[in-house]
């Protein structure tokens, strides 16, 4: 459970920079609430929201996504590189 929790907010789908602007792509569990769960094309609930608290005051917007079901956005999660 406590695994699940980490995972949730620590998953990164992608992260990109526009400019000087830097931006953190994150999705989670869609449904699994008050934790997180789809609202149309997003993410939404206390990790996401405990996401966005820290990045903005690392001068770094959220963008919260919905990726599909939690395998799919683990599956995402893992076939991402790391620089």
């Amino acid at each position: 459970m406590k695994l699940n929790i980490l995972l949730l907010v620590c998953t990164l789908i992608a992260s990109t920079s526009a400019q000087t602007e830097e931006v953190v792509v994150i999705s989670g569990h869609p449904e699994w609430p008050p934790f997180s769960w789809q609202e149309g094309d997003e993410i939404i609930g206390v990790g996401p929201e405990l996401l966005e608290l820290i990045f903005n005051d690392l001068g770094i917007k959220v963008q919260s996504t919905y990726t599909g079901n939690w395998k799919r956005v683990q599956e995402e999660a893992q076939s991402l590189s790391v620089i």
